[in-house]
Formats: C-alpha cells, structure tokens, sequence
C-alpha cells in the first residue's frame, strides 16, 4: 500500500462502487464512494453547497480523496482515473433549487422557534 497514489485495483472498485449520498448539517449534501480493500479502504468524497444555502454552512465545494487504515485516515492525490467519478458524485450531489429553498426555509423557521424557546424574540 502506498500512501503517494491509488492502485490499480482501488481504482477499478472505486469506479464500481455505489454512490451514496447525504445531507449534512441541513446544509449542504455530500457524495461518496467506498472501495474496500484487504486491511484498507478508500473514500472519494465530494461537498457541494447551494449558493442559497452559504449562509448556514460556507462555500463547500470539496473533493477529498482518503486512504482509512485502522480508523486513520490518509489524504491521497485525486487520481487523473477518477475525474469522470468527481464529476459524477458533484452531480449527485448537486442540490435542486427546489429542495434550496425548502431547506432554507425549514433551517429559519427552526433558528426563530429555538429563539423563541431562548426568550431571545
């Protein structure tokens, strides 16, 4: 195992692996494949943000690629193999401005029913 660059083999099952995709913190959603190995695993992940939704949690648009081994995770060089993977997970990921809007709107009405509870309205 190498921790400079991927095998082969990771990127073969990288790009057969299942995409899962989550929302995170309300926010922002984040999509990700796994390949897992003998003794190791590797992580592709991909945060995108709607400009709508920037205020809750910043810009995210991030690609990250992890190499886990025993709980420790190892950042590794995003492999030239993988850019049609980053663009697929960036497209899953990609929020409509439909479910933006609802999510905003969901995330206030909870900050102004927290500050009411706080006495703080």
């Amino acid at each position: 195992m190498n921790l400079d660059k991927l095998s082969k083999h990771a990127i073969k099952k990288l790009l057969e692996a299942h995409t899962r995709v989550t929302l995170w913190n309300g926010s922002f959603k984040r999509a990700k494949v796994v390949a897992e190995m003998y003794k190791y695993m590797v992580e592709v992940a991909v945060e995108v943000s709607h400009p709508l939704l920037e205020w809750a949690s910043g810009k995210r648009d991030d690609v990250g690629v992890t190499l886990w081994k025993s709980y420790n995770g190892y950042p590794v060089p995003l492999p030239k193999e993988l850019n049609s993977l980053v663009e697929n997970l960036r497209e899953a990921a990609t929020m409509t401005d439909e479910e933006a809007v609802r999510l905003d709107k969901e995330m206030r009405e909870a900050l102004h029913h927290l500050a009411d509870e706080m006495g703080l309205r």
